[in-house]
């Protein structure tokens, strides 16, 4: 995959599933479920990218695994992902507009894991869940073990992790944007921004 000029280097390695097989107990749970069942090698061309909370390490027991994807062109996805993925449960497809961008998901559950696949004609490095991804992995490794915990504790009383970002900092406003807008800025701008956090 083409690298995202504005990717931190230490932070490359979210563009391959890899570093999953040396995670913690879900992610290298996740790595062998993906290649027993050789999901993102079904998806090769649509540039697939694991997003979400479980690459860094905020799931909970409910925590579905995102996959983002590009289509050139939508009815290619659905016709390859109903081919390969149809005969798994939960399997379902849906046509949404997002920010004003048309949108697939794409669901499916295998014993382990309940996927959903999310694609639109962005890149994924460059889809806002990924954005969010990387500003979230920022914050957690400047914020601390603390703050982990208490973003967790906030998904387990059924808050969507980015307002909970949003709550625990301090936001007034949409924490979706502003998660997006910090993804690639200096750490010093991060640093201002957990300044700010109330206590």
């Amino acid at each position: 995959m083409q690298l995202s000029p504005n990717l931190p280097k230490e932070l490359e390695y979210f563009l391959t599933p890899d570093y999953l097989e040396n995670g913690n107990g879900k992610q290298r749970s996740l790595y062998s479920d993906l290649s027993n069942h050789k999901i993102i090698p079904k998806l090769t061309g649509f540039y697939p990218l694991i997003a979400g909370t479980i690459p860094i390490g905020i799931d909970t027991e409910e925590s579905d695994v995102d996959i983002l994807a590009y289509y050139n062109n939508p009815n290619h996805l659905i016709k390859i992902t109903y081919a390969k993925f149809r005969h798994y449960k939960d399997f379902a497809t849906e046509t949404i507009t997002i920010d004003g961008e048309p949108s697939l998901k794409i669901n499916f559950s295998t014993d382990q894991f309940a996927y959903e696949i999310f694609a639109q004609k962005i890149k994924p490095e460059k889809q806002k869940g990924f954005l969010h991804m990387i500003a979230e992995k920022r914050i957690l490794d400047l914020a601390g073990e603390n703050f982990r915990n208490q973003i967790i504790a906030k998904k387990k009383q059924k808050i969507k992790t980015e307002p909970a970002f949003g709550e625990l900092l301090g936001w007034k406003g949409d924490p979706y944007q502003i998660l997006a807008d910090l993804a690639f800025s200096s750490e010093e701008e991060l640093k201002k921004v957990l300044e700010g956090k109330p206590n």
